[in-house]
Order: C-alpha cells, then sequence, then structure tokens
C-alpha cells in the first residue's frame, strides 16, 4: 500500500482571482466533505487516473485481512455484524460515492452511484462472475461436491443457468404454478379468519413460503400452516435458518474453519448436509414415481420440469432446487412482513390498493395471470417496499476481468465490486422523499415524481446474473398480499412504530410484528 501522508487536492476559486488555486492539505486533518472535494478536484481537472491504493476508506489496522472488520464492531464501536448496511454506510458517507474495505482477506470496493452500477454492468464479463465466498468453498472441497447455482461462475454456470432459468425465471412457466400458489394463500388466510389479531406475523409467513417452496419445487405438501395462535418451526425452516446465519456472518469470524473444522464450520455443515440430503430424497422418490406409475396429471413442480430435461443430471437439479429452498423461505418471508407493515402504516395507502383489489380479485379462488397483471398498485407498492428496505444487505457484486476506471480511481480486474443500492435507494438525489413510503412514484402516469436513474433500483439484480427466484418470489407476494389484504384491513398496535433489522443473508426482521385484524 502507498504512504497515507500523500497531500490531497482540493480546488477553490478566491475572489480577488479568476484563476483557480490548489490547497494542499493532510488527509488526516480534513473534514469528511473534504475527500468529496478531492474527488471532484480529479474529476473536473481529469488529468491522471488515480490508484487503487488511493481509493479512501479505513486505514492503518483497519485494512487488515479480518481483524481489520471485526475491530470496527462491538465492542471497539456501536456497530454490530447484524447491521452491515449501516456500517457500510458510515463509510459511503464519509468517504464518498467510492469507497474500499477489506472483508475477510479480500478487497471490496463500495460504489453508491447508479451510474457507476450501470457502467460496471455494461463491462461484465462473457459470464458475470460472483467470487466464490470462502465457506463455500471450504464446505464443497471437502465434501467433494460443486456449489449450486448462486455460486458457479463461468461455462458451468451458464450451461446450468440456462437451463434452470427455462423453469423457473420465465413467467409463462411460473403460471402453470398460480393454482398451487393460490390454494396455499387461500388456506394462509382462512387460517386468521374470525381473529382481530396476528402476533409475529413473520412466522407465520414462513410457515406459507415453505409451504408454497415445498410445493412449488418438490411437488409436495409440508404441512407447515398452522393455526392461528401457534406457528410451526419444522426441521427445514431451522436449518434453513442456520444455513443462511453462518452465510452470512462468515466474513464476522476468523476463519479457523479452512485450517480445522470450526463449531462455526461444523454448524453450517449440519445444515448444508441436511438441506441436500433432502432435496436428494424428494429427488429419489419422484424417479421412483416415474418408474412404477403414469406422471399424467400430477401437480407441476420444478423438480418435474427439471427431471425431464436430458441435459440436466441428478446433481445439477439437486444443488439448483437446493438454492432454490433456501433462498426462497427467508426471504419471501420478510419482504412480505416489510411490504405489509409499509401498508398497515400507511393506511391511506392500503386503501387505495383495497380499491384495487375489490375490482379484480375474489376473497376465495384462483388468481390467474390476467388478474395479476389488472394489480398496477399492488406491484408499485412492492415495488416501493423493496426500495424503502432493500432486500439484501447492501446489494450485489460483481467482479470483472478487466481494469475499469470509476469516479477517476483505476479498479484492478477481479476486484470485488459492490453496488450499495440499498444505501442509493435512501438518497434523495435519486429518490424525492426517501424516507416515505410512496408507491406512487412508481406509476408511469404519476407527473408528480420526476424518473429516476434506471439502475438506482435494481433488488433482484441486473442482466443473466439477476436473481433466478425473482419471477416466483414476486408472485408468491403478489397472490398472499392480495389474498389478505382482499379479506382484512390490517393496523398497527399501538405499541408498534418501527421494524429493527439483522442482516444475515437477507434483511430480516427482528423486532416481532404484529397486526390488527379488521374482517372485511
Amino acid at each position: 500500500m502507498k504512504s497515507q501522508s500523500r497531500c490531497l487536492f482540493r480546488l477553490t476559486k478566491p475572489a480577488e482571482s479568476p484563476r483557480i488555486a490548489v490547497t494542499f492539505r493532510h488527509p488526516e486533518t480534513q473534514p469528511t466533505r473534504t475527500i468529496a472535494g478531492a474527488q471532484e478536484f480529479q474529476l473536473l481537472s481529469n488529468n491522471r487516473i488515480r490508484p487503487f491504493e488511493e481509493i479512501p476508506g479505513p486505514s492503518g489496522i483497519y485494512q487488515l485481512p479480518y481483524v481489520g472488520l471485526i475491530l470496527q464492531m462491538k465492542p471497539f464501536t456501536n456497530h454490530t455484524k447484524d447491521d452491515m448496511q449501516q456500517r457500510v454506510q458510515s463509510w459511503t458517507r464519509k468517504y464518498g460515492p467510492i469507497c474500499k474495505q477489506r472483508l475477510g482477506h479480500d478487497w471490496y470496493v463500495f460504489l453508491t452511484d447508479p451510474g457507476d452500477f450501470e457502467k460496471v454492468f455494461r463491462n461484465d464479463r462473457k459470464y458475470p462472475f460472483r467470487g466464490i465466498l470462502p465457506l463455500i468453498k471450504v464446505y464443497t472441497m471437502r465434501t467433494q461436491t460443486k456449489p449450486g447455482l448462486t455460486a458457479l461462475n463461468d461455462e458451468e454456470w451458464l450451461t446450468l443457468r440456462k437451463t434452470a432459468q427455462k423453469a423457473i425465471l420465465r413467467q409463462k412457466s411460473i403460471n402453470k404454478y398460480l393454482p398451487v400458489i393460490s390454494e396455499i394463500a387461500d388456506e394462509f388466510v382462512e387460517k386468521f379468519r374470525g381473529e382481530d389479531r396476528i402476533n409475529d406475523v413473520l412466522q407465520h409467513l414462513l410457515e406459507f413460503s415453505t409451504e408454497g417452496v415445498g410445493k412449488v419445487c418438490f411437488g409436495v405438501r409440508l404441512g407447515c400452516i398452522s393455526k392461528p395462535d401457534q406457528t410451526v418451526k419444522t426441521e427445514t425452516m431451522q436449518h434453513v435458518e442456520t444455513f443462511l446465519d453462518c452465510f452470512g456472518n462468515q466474513f464476522y469470524v476468523m476463519p479457523w474453519y479452512k485450517l480445522f473444522r470450526s463449531p462455526f464450520y461444523r454448524k453450517y455443515a449440519k445444515s448444508a448436509d441436511y438441506l441436500k440430503r433432502q432435496t436428494g430424497e424428494y429427488v429419489t422418490k419422484h424417479k421412483e414415481r416415474l418408474q412404477s406409475v403414469s406422471n399424467t396429471g400430477s401437480d407441476p413442480s420444478l423438480l418435474g420440469d427439471m427431471i425431464s430435461n436430458p441435459n440436466l443430471t441428478i446433481d445439477d437439479i439437486q444443488r439448483t432446487l437446493l438454492d432454490v429452498l433456501a433462498g426462497g423461505i427467508d426471504s419471501t418471508a420478510s419482504t412480505m412482513t416489510t411490504l405489509l407493515f409499509n401498508l398497515a402504516k400507511n393506511t391511506d395507502k392500503q386503501d387505495r390498493l383495497f380499491e384495487e383489489l375489490e375490482k379484480h380479485v375474489s376473497t376465495v379462488g384462483l388468481l390467474d395471470e390476467t388478474t395479476l397483471c389488472s394489480l398496477p398498485y399492488l406491484k408499485a407498492c412492492i415495488k416501493e417496499s423493496f426500495r424503502l428496505v432493500f432486500p439484501v444487505p447492501v446489494g450485489t457484486a460483481r467482479s470483472l476481468d478487466k481494469d475499469i476506471t470509476l469516479k477517476g480511481f483505476r479498479i484492478p480486474a477481479y476486484t470485488n465490486i459492490v453496488f450499495c443500492s440499498g444505501i442509493t435507494c435512501q438518497n434523495s438525489k435519486y429518490f424525492e422523499e426517501p424516507e416515505q413510503f410512496i408507491p406512487e412514484r412508481w406509476i408511469r402516469d404519476d407527473e408528480k415524481y420526476s424518473p429516476t436513474h434506471a439502475f438506482a433500483h435494481i433488488p433482484f439484480g441486473h442482466g443473466p446474473r439477476k436473481c433466478i427466484g425473482q419471477r416466483f418470489a414476486e408472485t408468491e407476494i403478489c397472490i398472499c398480499t392480495s389474498k389478505l389484504l382482499r379479506n382484512f384491513r390490517l393496523t398497527l398496535p399501538e405499541e408498534t412504530r418501527n421494524i429493527i433489522y439483522r442482516d444475515k443473508t437477507f434483511r430480516t426482521p427482528v423486532s416481532s410484528v404484529s397486526f390488527i385484524i379488521h374482517q372485511r
């Protein structure tokens, strides 16, 4: 690394002279805005490209692998491993729209300007690359297995992606699951018929999302929908929670698991082994059913679609379904909890949504493709809720195979680049009144709100590597929300004002959220 004693440039224009003056100041004595000023000088002068080492960010001991990040957490600061987005936001506030920090052993560059997001995406590799995280790398090496679709790269990723997305990413493929998802949503709504309150809604929604994923992935009902005064936490749900907890916390533990099977590694491996084994059992049972009886008339499932594809091996199918299972349960339940909270908090928005639902959605029965296409305000509410509370901590990432220049700094090839979409979505430069829940900003014919940058809001990523479960997640959220709010009006108890979130693999509510139910 270059010495931190270098001088920064600040551009000023003295009143007594039309000439531009340059002031030299030491970075350690310079306030936050001076660093931004230095970047502005680089952009204006454009006379040299600055090296990677000069990208601002925590310095000194904070640049050490693993230890540097740990020292920025409690008890040394007020931050914890559960508020990664706040930690990154503090960096971007201090250092500007581009900064760097070490996570684990590797360097990461954090961006908040959607123009830079776009530039990186436009320069993406032939096979968009996301680095394999160390915990997955160690696990797959020890178990002699291949990672799932989310951790694959290069041509192997493209081959599996092209085949798998035909079964799950295309809306036409998802439409055949509408009767199944509608049936589960009706059962979920009926659970609260005659009740006056839903307590700990996240746990109830985890039941719905688990039941939906089980039916869509494997064509079986898991029996997760419980009574209104109860919640069920199946073994699958418990292992998914542990799996995601370990996955999200791998940067905050010393990597002893690389040397031996540490308690942290054993905890992760136990859950990963269980989910892999369970997925394998469903694949085996499905193959047995195909061999014993005709499959004509059976319920649709991703497993059925994929197993009939000669281009997919059993291993391909198993690890793809494991990704959908692990990613689809927690993320759907958490984002739906946030959406319902925003609508219960902003009852005027909920009332406008009900007017739309009353015209197109029946209290019970199938929500078909035509109906879902007739709900623009619902989709605007979902999009706004994603903006207000971004579904993943910070945002997605890329690693290019060539150098790129951003904000006047040279980013070397193979550097991890993070799009801080969750922070961008809270910036008034791109969204008016960013702290408010305003679905109208996504209605095309609403002229009050000016268009925002196309890359300022990308909750599912962008391009060929965007979330493969996007269509499935959006469909589940649309149907369940429609059913709930068509039957009930939700308001918040007096004691509920805000939700506290925990940043793990997904942003998950920590505080228990409850609703008062008013029967329609």
